[in-house]
């Protein structure tokens, strides 16, 4: 009976999601180092060694992510692409779980979410971008009274 129960929870619509997700975070991580540092990555590098409260050309968390990206990862490709790529993955199962809210069955939350998969963000170098990050709060927010 509890094999039946883990099996049903991991082949749930959710579970499905946060699998797509995890795969797409896996891909990026393993694929998204191959190439080097984008301008824009250098310039969101620095300005996370001087954090302050805005920046001509990004919000003031894009910094901040950077900073703490480097404090754990140090100054390498996968560290500071790690998290706009969680960011995406929950980009991912956000769109999943709004199609589910206005009535998608499983295929439809399926299609839905694997629209974010999107190959060129994963060749892309440029995957340090505030507009994922920015993303996962703008997809939130009309469903802020859902949550």
């Amino acid at each position: 009976m509890n094999t039946r129960i883990l099996k049903q929870y991991l082949l749930s619509d959710t579970a499905i999601l946060v699998w797509m997700a995890l795969a797409m975070v896996l891909v990026h991580c393993l694929v998204n180092h191959q190439y080097g540092f984008h301008r824009d990555e250098l310039n969101f590098i620095e300005d996370g060694r001087h954090l302050a409260w805005g920046y001509v050309d990004c919000p003031p968390f894009t910094p901040f992510v950077a900073h703490i990206a480097e404090k754990l990862f140090g100054t390498s490709l996968l560290g500071i692409r790690f998290f706009p790529a969680i960011s995406q993955g929950l980009v991912l199962i956000l769109t999943g779980l709004m199609v589910r809210r206005m009535g998608g069955k499983r295929w439809a939350q399926v299609i839905a979410a694997g629209t974010n998969v999107n190959p060129y963000g994963v060749q892309n170098e440029e995957s340090q971008n505030h507009r994922d990050i920015l993303l996962c709060r703008h997809l939130r927010q009309p469903w802020e009274q859902f949550w």
